[in-house]
């Protein structure tokens, strides 16, 4: 409204800036979950299959599998370092993005305004006026378009930890061995 009374002009800028900054906000959300839950997945892939091999090292040893095995952990912890750098470079070039975004308005506004004070239409009290409007209407959009694409991330996480515990492990040779155990004492 105050953006309005200044200028129209302003006003268009403003909001397009806002519908802009919420489109690439939601757009960045979505591609930042899915790389984030592909990170998370290949991360415990790399932790199940370093932990079975730990689990299996008398067997490893007497099959001579050692070498195969630290090169299938090798290859799978370089596919889960690519996945974080996806991850954070999104995250990265989303981030920059956004910021562009609302540079570019303050920019503009401020260009604007300068020129208004130039040509005598506009107080150096009002350009300071708008400059801080104009950083206190975007500082919390900003705040909450982060605050959703943290969340939105965080869901693809959780998604994959509601999915990990809904699964039954496996029963070794061990679990059978302790029931054995206890039914003898």
């Amino acid at each position: 409204v105050i953006s309005w009374i200044l200028s129209p002009w302003m006003a268009f800028i403003l909001m397009s800036a806002i519908i802009g900054y919420g489109y690439v906000a939601n757009y960045s959300a979505s591609k930042i979950k899915h790389s984030t839950a592909a990170a998370t997945e290949n991360s415990l892939k790399a932790w199940n299959y370093s932990l079975d091999a730990i689990a299996n090292s008398p067997l490893i040893q007497q099959g001579n599998l050692r070498s195969t095995i630290t090169q299938n952990l090798d290859r799978l912890l370089v596919r889960n370092e690519k996945e974080w750098h996806l991850t954070f470079y999104q995250r990265a070039v989303y981030g920059a993005l956004q910021a562009a975004i609302f540079g570019s308005v303050v920019v503009l506004v401020l260009w604007s305004s300068a020129t208004d004070v130039a040509q005598g239409t506009l107080s150096m009290g009002e350009l300071v006026l708008i400059n801080t409007y104009i950083i206190h209407l975007l500082k919390p959009v900003e705040i909450l378009a982060g605050l959703y694409r943290d969340v939105h991330a965080s869901t693809g996480r959780a998604t994959l930890l509601l999915r990990l515990l809904r699964e039954n492990p496996l029963e070794t040779s061990s679990s059978h061995e302790c029931e054995s155990l206890k039914k003898q004492t």
